[in-house]
């Protein structure tokens, strides 16, 4: 019996003559006095350890736990996952949007019988226990229609099976919409606010120039006020942005009753190094534990999930009926969505040399198109960021 490869130790912490140990396999964290644990924990703590995935058999062991779960993960065909590019447009005008770095998304969605077409037929083979759609642009709110037609259609055919989310910038939503869209599936919006309002206007604003932090914040409060979809505000942060401005922004959602949770995610491509990205994130990430505000990331629920890029069961399809297994980068295309049976999405294997990586159940081998290690940057991120969510339990 060893210690899991995969454990990430905190040496006085949460307090002197303590050591918490969290496992990213099994997103287990654990704390003893130090002598309990080091250099190999006392007989009668092995039973928890293990069961937790703190202390496996060997090295071996380990290493084919993480590479069992990619292969579930990937390859699972009872969670069929969309997501629909309604249109290339946009109301609004960020600076580093990086669809003009493409080639033009369709403008036009002219597959909403092929879409429903696919649905039935992945069904009729695979029987999902679940069937999620994200709708996406340009700006998906500009074609609302669709939504609500598409979402009400797959609704009504698979009931509790459906559910859809969306990510827009926000400047379109209403409450009326979202009381439609509730009762048909819908479970959340992802929207970016890049800090306070002068900050974020410059580099988020509409096509006429005219900001959107105002319209945003209005909008999100009367959705939150009005509904219980779940809200998750995205933080897009670079070389300039400031905590300063971080703060003025959470405290004006908090001001206006928003709930939410939160996500934090460097440029890209990004103007810093690894360890200027990763002072960055430990200082957001600790203003948002600080407010008890959840924050979504590598370490935060659901970690570990596979991309959207490496599951066999989830598909990017444009408005022109082309899909693609990735709506970062559209450089794989997998077939049409107007002939089913050419859709050959293949399993993709974890690269060989991040076999033995002690990141592999949390960076699952990275990007498959544009590969980019994250080794230094875990290395010198994730023992300061969880001293950041690892924390004392206090009695009261």
């Amino acid at each position: 019996m060893q210690y899991s490869k995969y454990n990430i130790v905190l040496d006085d912490h949460p307090r002197m003559g303590y050591t918490s140990i969290y496992n990213l396999f099994s997103k287990k964290v654990v704390c003893y006095p130090t002598d309990m644990l080091m250099p190999s924990p006392e007989a009668s703590l092995i039973p928890r350890l293990t069961a937790d995935g703190f202390c496996v058999a060997n090295e071996e062991e380990d290493i084919s736990n993480a590479e069992e779960r990619y292969l579930i993960r990937a390859t699972i065909k009872k969670k069929l996952s969309l997501t629909l590019i309604l249109t290339g447009e946009c109301n609004c005008n960020c600076v580093y949007c990086y669809q003009h770095l493409q080639n033009p998304l369709p403008n036009q969605f002219c597959i909403e019988k092929d879409v429903l077409e696919f649905i039935r037929d992945y069904v009729e083979k695979n029987d999902p226990n679940t069937i999620r759609i994200t709708y996406y642009g340009g700006e998906p709110l500009l074609r609302k229609d669709i939504i609500t037609r598409i979402s009400t259609r797959l609704h009504n055919l698979y009931g509790s099976k459906f559910h859809f989310n969306m990510i827009t910038n926000g400047t379109l939503l209403n409450l009326e919409d979202i009381n439609i869209w509730e009762p048909l599936g819908l479970e959340g919006i992802k929207v970016t606010i890049d800090g306070e309002q002068k900050w974020h206007d410059t580099r988020r604003c509409y096509n006429g120039g005219k900001g959107t932090y105002r319209d945003i914040i209005s909008n999100l409060a009367d959705i939150s006020a009005g509904s219980n979809i779940e809200i998750k505000i995205n933080t897009v942060i670079c070389a300039d942005s400031q905590l300063d401005q971080y703060i003025v922004m959470l405290d004006d959602i908090q001001n206006a009753g928003i709930r939410a949770t939160y996500s934090i995610n460097p440029m890209e491509p990004s103007d810093m190094t690894a360890h200027e990205r990763a002072d960055k994130l430990l200082e957001y990430a600790t203003e948002l534990k600080k407010r008890h505000l959840f924050q979504y990331g590598k370490l935060a629920t659901p970690h570990g999930e596979v991309c959207h890029a490496k599951q066999v069961s989830a598909n990017i399809i444009m408005g022109d009926g082309s899909i693609y297994t990735c709506n970062d980068m559209y450089v794989k295309k997998v077939g049409e969505i107007q002939d089913i049976s050419s859709i050959q999405k293949p399993f993709i294997p974890l690269p060989k040399g991040c076999r033995a990586c002690k990141y592999l159940p949390i960076c699952n081998g990275d990007c498959p198109y544009n590969f980019d290690c994250k080794k230094e940057y875990f290395d010198y991120l994730l023992p300061r960021i969880l001293r950041v969510y690892v924390s004392e339990r206090k009695n009261t």
